[in-house]
């Protein structure tokens, strides 16, 4: 599947220079991932934080800089707690304490993603930033109330924001806006490089252009036959395979969605954007908004239900230039001109939480999933991971049962 297109900013700025071999003979461990994006980094890395002696592979060259993985280098990486699904509707589909648990995972995972970041040697440019959910209609001005008190009664950090406190502070005009102070942003590529080679610094075996073709479980061992005919064998097997899963499972997982983005060139100055806050809105397909370490505006969207590559790929000239022209709606007063495009497939799940947990016994009996859709990819890919280690060390977790492959 041919999950990204056009030119990610991430590669383009960094293009880390490392590349490591495929699997080029049999081999055992205790956990085998299959997957090098930011899900399987974060997966393996926590297996091997706890003594684990684990094996990661990829059908992809993910760390050379001509390839580079797949959906990780195209993700514009806004960490939010919050979901697509806001709080209120969540806690009507499963009940409030579950939604407030979700929720709280995701602000559990920012936390922890910042000491993560704090590993990497020349970090993976993790920023704090406080966070602006505006009302695109006016009808919806009332749903942020609702929401501004379902989350106050929990704790969050959360200030409601009228058209007149909008006006006073930044240059977007919409009816009302909740402004979150607990949100973040991240390079995903460095963040998935440097935990990477951060874990191979302490016993993780990683192979590339790796291609895991046939799958055997028997006597509490799985067995993995590669593209090559060579065999690995481990306890305990992990797919952080992202949207190809759906390529994989014979169950719904959710469906694809074809998302755009672009960077500007780097903005001399960014009047009514204050502290770049990350904006994003309550329309459903809808905009998002973040800075780069180097001045641009990344900006995402234009979300269509496409799942063919090639039909994706026609529309992002047209896409790209939607979203600047959106963009300067809401900061009139900025001079943004285009830089880089791309496209890329994200996973739409019916309550917006991601799939964690066992693999169906009758297709890939033992095994884990490790898939963080939907559109808050990288803390789900925290919390994926988290929960992945606590069920392969037979660890307590309750959270695991809220993002069951076969939850209602």
């Amino acid at each position: 599947m041919k999950l990204r297109s056009g030119h990610p900013y991430w590669l383009a700025r960094d293009r880390l220079p490392r590349a490591l071999p495929p699997l080029e003979s049999d081999a055992d461990c205790e956990a085998l991932v299959i997957g090098g994006g930011v899900t399987g980094a974060l997966c393996a890395h926590m297996l091997v934080e706890v003594g684990f002696d684990c094996i990661l592979i990829d059908k992809r060259d993910f760390l050379a800089p001509s390839t580079a993985g797949g959906s990780t280098p195209a993700s514009t990486a806004l960490l939010l707690y919050e979901l697509d699904t806001p709080l209120t509707e969540l806690t009507e589909r499963i009940g409030e304490e579950d939604a407030a648990r979700c929720f709280l995972l995701g602000l559990e995972a920012i936390n922890e993603l910042e000491r993560l970041a704090a590993l990497i040697p020349g970090g993976c440019d993790f920023a704090r930033r406080k966070s602006l959910y505006i009302a695109s209609k006016e009808a919806d001005a009332a749903l942020l109330e609702r929401e501004h008190r379902a989350r106050t009664r929990l704790g969050f950090r959360v200030d409601h924001l009228s058209r007149r406190d909008m006006a006073g502070q930044t240059s977007i005009r919409a009816p009302a806006a909740l402004l979150t102070h607990d949100a973040a942003e991240v390079n995903p590529y460095r963040l998935a490089h440097g935990l990477l080679l951060g874990a191979q610094s302490r016993g993780l075996r990683i192979f590339e252009g790796t291609r895991a073709e046939q799958y055997e479980r028997a006597a509490g061992e799985t067995r993995i036959v590669t593209a090559t005919g060579h065999t690995i064998r481990a306890r305990h097997v992990v797919f952080a395979t992202g949207y190809e899963a759906h390529e994989q499972l014979q169950k719904y997982v959710g469906r694809l969605i074809s998302t755009y983005a672009c960077v500007t060139q780097p903005l001399r100055d960014t009047p009514g954007w204050p502290e770049h806050w990350l904006v994003w809105e309550t329309a459903h397909p809808y905009l998002y908004i973040r800075s780069t370490p180097d001045g641009r505006a990344m900006i995402g969207g234009e979300d269509e239900p496409i799942s063919d590559a090639s039909q994706r790929d026609a529309l992002i000239p047209r896409k790209s230039a939607a979203l600047l022209a959106r963009f300067a709606d809401l900061f009139p007063d900025i001079r943004a001109e285009p830089g880089m495009s791309w496209a890329g497939f994200f996973a739409q799940t019916e309550d917006s939480l991601p799939f964690i947990g066992p693999a169906p016994a009758e297709q890939f009996p033992g095994a884990l999933l490790a898939l963080g859709y939907g559109a808050n990819g990288i803390t789900f890919s925290v919390i994926a991971a988290r929960i992945i280690r606590d069920l392969i060390t037979g660890s307590a977790n309750n959270d695991a049962r809220l993002f069951r492959l076969d939850r209602d």
